[in-house]
């Protein structure tokens, strides 16, 4: 192994932009979301019943304050129960959210006005002791293999975590040849403590649209809802504006997004379309009655695994999936070298063989 490796790449808004795409969505938070209902209630119950207990004993009668409890109570349980079936109590996840290109220009700014046009090229170097900025200076990032936490291997490059959140991007661009690629993956697996490697093959992708009612809101919903049906946390594209593609006439633009998630053991390719079928009924999908017609939610098994499937209610890998560029550009998003069962080029040969689209652009 020849050391040290080094890789130069341009931190620009491009760079941070596939960074996060990179960067897999946890799929459980800190506090579950069952529990953190259930202190809320305790929360709320244990402040009315110490303000009962108190009125109570201020008054030496404890029926005004019972009454008074009971009143506050049914007007709680009134606007929770009106703001259930509004739907205001279907939160997007904070762990889903990605810049936009409405970002983009500000983003830009800052890192010049931070970093400098000059600046933004930077080199990192690895070896046996850890990485660091070069050339190096007394001011300039220096890491020993210990304080990283794991490295998270994604499709597109390295993700360094120095805490829950806190990390590195390296993407596979940076690296001089596949050979040193593949050597600091050697390096990483020997001096850090957790090394997650990505196995494109061992995944499964669900390309996600939605044209009808709040569709950005809708998606960014479905991505925090798909990632409840992961082994691991899921890597999730941006949000894609796609014009309707063999829709009735006049149907609106669709919002389109990718996802890749990893089957629980037990999973099998039909156990997963009859779930994802029953998170589109969740959202509102009725039974169509016109091809193709306008949709809350629409998710599509493009692939699972390896696995190949040609029966009535499910075909693997999606027969039209190669020739639709609002599938293959968010999943391309996501996965550039995957090869799809029974084809032969990756995703992103496949995307450039269509033809240009000038109607589909990234929010």
């Amino acid at each position: 192994m020849a050391l040290p490796i080094r890789i130069t790449c341009r931190q620009d808004a491009n760079y941070f932009f596939e960074g996060q795409i990179q960067n897999p969505l946890a799929n459980k938070p800190l506090i579950p979301e069952k529990v953190q209902n259930r202190l809320l209630l305790a929360f709320v119950l244990g402040i009315v019943l110490f303000e009962c207990i108190k009125t109570g004993i201020e008054r030496r009668s404890i029926v005004l304050p019972l009454l008074t409890a009971a009143f506050v109570l049914c007007i709680m349980g009134f606007w929770f129960w009106l703001f259930r079936k509004m739907g205001l109590w279907k939160t997007t996840p904070a762990s889903t959210y990605r810049w936009t290109e409405k970002d983009r220009g500000s983003l830009e700014k800052r890192l010049c006005k931070k970093m400098g046009q000059e600046s933004m090229l930077v080199t990192w170097e690895f070896d046996d002791a850890g990485f660091r900025f070069v050339p190096a200076t007394e001011k300039s990032a220096n890491y020993g293999w210990l304080r990283v936490s794991r490295v998270v291997e994604a499709p597109r490059g390295l993700l360094f975590f120095l805490g829950r959140i806190s990390h590195f991007w390296f993407p596979k661009s940076a690296f001089a040849s596949g050979q040193d690629y593949a050597e600091l993956c050697q390096l990483i697996s020997r001096k850090t403590k957790e090394f997650a490697s990505f196995e494109a093959d061992r995944w499964a992708y669900v390309a996600i649209g939605s044209n009808v009612g709040k569709s950005a809101r809708i998606v960014r919903e479905a991505i925090g809802r798909l990632s409840e049906l992961s082994g691991e946390p899921i890597f999730a594209s941006s949000l894609w504006q796609t014009a309707p593609v063999d829709c009735p006439p006049g149907s609106p633009d669709f919002i389109n997004a990718a996802v890749a998630l990893m089957p629980k053991p037990e999973e099998t390719p039909e156990s997963l379309l009859l779930k994802l079928q029953a998170l589109e009924n969740e959202f509102g999908r009725k039974p169509k009655k016109v091809m193709n017609e306008p949709r809350p939610l629409d998710l599509d098994l493009i692939t699972f695994r390896n696995e190949q499937r040609n029966s009535p209610g499910l075909i693997l890998p999606h027969p039209r999936a190669q020739q639709r560029r609002f599938v293959l550009q968010p999943l391309a998003e996501i996965a550039p070298d995957l090869v799809l069962p029974g084809q032969t080029k990756s995703l992103a040969e496949l995307l450039a063989e269509l033809p240009p689209d000038d109607a589909i652009k990234r929010l």
